[in-house]
């Protein structure tokens, strides 16, 4: 029989690990995404009222343990709602953006947060509908920590990623110009929030399952990343599994020989696109053009050591946005791409594609300007000679057949 209220109307009933709204139907405040939880996710702090109330965690900033009736539960029936009546209320907009977050990160919901309140549960002070104010002076850094990356991370998500190009020259077109050092990035449009690299609350992460430590450079400089962002990447949760050592209680550091051979500086911008999927500079300009150019660069390099063929792949992307490029940037990036053989991911054959049909697209503008350093590079790389051989002949073949086809309007 299914349960009524006053009225007769069904009662909703939830079950564990399902997403619901909780609140008044009748109040003017909009009802709040949250899910049910298992009393073990419960923080000892929390005091569960008389009588018979559903455990569920409201989806905030910080999770919120709370207690409801079943007549103040009800289920999600509209995933994305009117964004200006959600706008309204104070923090709604954010909690329905993590919503969509957890449910698109392929993990399983209960685990999905469960990770995210491990941390909290470790402290007294944890936010709880029947817990003290967590406004108190001695909130402890590890909590700050959490806070302020899934903060970051949620406003960051809000960004264009990458605007629509303004008219612009054809992307292969020749220019001429000098080149700073492409090897090490400049400064990035914002700063990478998902790393932490000293002070107290890296120590307090040692025991969190919420974070995986990378050790990155000669220094091992130490980044903290969410571990939802790391194991939701096949090539470090499947390809990388057996690197994963145990740090602290419960956290996890990953133990891969090229971090030691990765600039932290680089490294930066591959924490960056880990946690968002975007890294450095997102609004192009002719302004921050060269500075983008150069963040692809390194970025690459670190892509290329650890195998992160999806930032591969966006760095193809980003890279058509910074053209046309000049002789001198394409030499760089070229030597940088080819130093790995084949193709063993999509994208090192999509960007030597892009690279070499401009070589092909200018090849004498290049052997005439830059002899010897286009010369070098051919010596250096067999396989971008054949490359770029292959596509000058064909570029011949084409000319061939529109003077044959020209004669013959001539001859009729």
């Amino acid at each position: 029989m299914v349960p009524m209220d006053r009225i007769g109307t069904p009662l909703f009933e939830p079950e564990i690990g399902q997403y619901l709204l909780v609140g008044h139907r009748d109040r003017q405040q909009r009802p709040w995404p949250a899910i049910m939880i298992p009393d073990d996710l419960v923080p000892s702090a929390s005091s569960r009222p008389y009588g018979f109330y559903h455990t569920v965690l409201l989806i905030k900033e910080v999770p919120e343990v709370c207690y409801a009736l079943t007549r103040d539960l009800h289920p999600i029936e509209d995933m994305f709602p009117d964004s200006e009546e959600v706008s309204q209320t104070n923090g709604l907009s954010e909690a329905y953006g993590m919503l969509h977050e957890a449910i698109g990160s392929e993990m399983n919901g209960l685990d999905y947060w469960r990770m995210l309140i491990q941390s909290q549960n470790q402290h007294p002070d944890v936010s709880s509908s029947s817990s003290v104010d967590s406004d108190s002076e001695d909130e402890d850094d590890m909590r700050e920590a959490i806070q302020r990356s899934l903060i970051e991370e949620r406003k960051a998500r809000g960004r264009t990623s990458l605007p629509t190009p303004s008219a612009s020259p054809p992307l292969h077109q020749y220019e001429h110009g000098d080149i700073r050092n492409y090897t090490v990035a400049g400064p990035s449009s914002r700063p990478s929030h998902p790393t932490i690299q000293r002070g107290d609350v890296v120590e307090e992460m040692e025991d969190s399952k919420a974070f995986v430590q990378f050790l990155v450079g000669p220094e091992r400089s130490r980044f903290e990343i969410l571990s939802t962002k790391v194991f939701s990447r096949r090539y470090f949760a499947l390809t990388h599994h057996g690197r994963m050592v145990p740090k602290g209680k419960e956290g996890w550091t990953i133990n891969l020989p090229s971090l030691s051979e990765c600039d932290p500086t680089d490294f930066k911008l591959a924490a960056q696109y880990l946690d968002d999927d975007e890294f450095g500079i997102r609004i192009i300009t002719d302004e921050n053009r060269d500075e983008a150019f150069a963040e692809c660069v390194s970025a690459w390099d670190i892509a290329d050591k650890l195998s992160m063929e999806d930032l591969l792949e966006h760095i193809c992307d980003k890279m058509e946005y910074v053209g046309p490029w000049s002789s001198a940037e394409v030499l760089v990036f070229v030597e940088l791409v080819y130093r790995t053989p084949g193709t063993p991911l999509d994208g090192y054959a999509r960007m030597k594609d892009m690279l070499t049909e401009y070589i092909a697209d200018n090849y004498y503008a290049l052997m005439r300007d830059n002899h010897a350093a286009m010369t070098r590079r051919l010596k250096m790389f067999p396989e971008l000679e054949r490359d770029v051989m292959k596509k000058v002949m064909e570029r011949a073949q084409r000319r061939i057949e529109v003077e044959e086809a020209e004669e013959w309007e001539v001859d009729e």
